[in-house]
């Protein structure tokens, strides 16, 4: 199976893209542990006999509370930066062949649009940071090259072009309430 395939993208760049490995995920995960759910409350008494017995609570409403909290609240919110930063480094790893041109100033192509939505939006630091900026905002900013990207992973992977094919027909299906062209 190939490790990596070069595409040309819709502004004539060449640009090599490989698979990224698997753990770049249980990477991130160990870096930024899952937050722990909360503690059982527990009480130990000490019974006429002498032993030590210890009770648990689990149906106590603040432990109930933090729970809910934790669920709701702290995980998805984990989950989030999880994935978030998954996709940052397998950004960096898919396109670990790409030279960012030297005349691309994000200011320049896409800094007052951005602030349009958001405001304080400041390009991402350094030279990783410019080079993410660069995927997202100049090589990937056409949905037909976030596709051949789709696509180009898929294959690497050894999905097989029947399931390839599905993928793409699902792009093709009109969306809820539009008219079919």
């Amino acid at each position: 199976m190939a490790r990596s395939k070069l595409v040309t993208f819709s502004n004539g760049m060449e640009v090599n893209i490989y698979a990224p490995p698997r753990i770049i995920r249980t990477m991130v995960e160990e870096e930024h542990p899952k937050p722990p759910k909360p503690e059982v409350p527990e009480k130990t008494e000490t019974l006429r006999s002498g032993r030590e017995e210890t009770l648990t609570f689990p149906n106590d409403p603040d432990y109930q509370e933090r729970v809910k909290y934790w669920k709701d609240v702290e995980v998805p919110e984990w989950e989030a930066m999880v994935a978030e930063e998954t996709d940052r480094r397998s950004a960096l790893f898919i396109f670990k062949d790409l030279e960012v041109p030297e005349d691309w100033d994000i200011e320049a192509e896409v800094g007052a649009i951005v602030r349009m939505d958001a405001p304080d939006w400041k390009p991402t630091p350094g030279p990783l940071g410019r080079k993410r900026d660069f995927i997202q905002w100049e090589l990937l900013a056409d949905q037909e090259d976030a596709l051949l990207v789709q696509i180009t992973l898929m294959e690497l992977a050894g999905v097989s072009q029947e399931r390839i094919k599905s993928f793409l027909d699902s792009f093709q299906r009109p969306l809820e309430g539009e008219a079919s062209q």
